[in-house]
């Protein structure tokens, strides 16, 4: 797996500022997911009435690598 979140995150740090990478679980184990850049999403029409899906990244934004599943 890529290491673009850490040297990412330490390129932002200066402009305090990271990346957004929530800590995920594995319901049935228990155990840490590996760790995933969640992508932003946004309405398109404030007065319209949506249910915003969070979407994680199956290949890396920066480097193209395919995560691990």
């Amino acid at each position: 797996m890529c290491n673009c979140i850490e040297e990412m995150n330490a390129a932002l740090e200066p402009h305090n500022t990271c990346l957004d990478v929530p800590c995920r679980i594995n319901l049935s184990s228990g155990e840490p997911l590996p760790a995933r850049i969640l992508l932003s999403v946004c309405k398109i029409d404030p007065k319209k009435r949506a249910q915003l899906p969070v979407l994680f990244a199956a290949f890396c934004p920066i480097c193209g690598q395919k995560y691990e599943e």
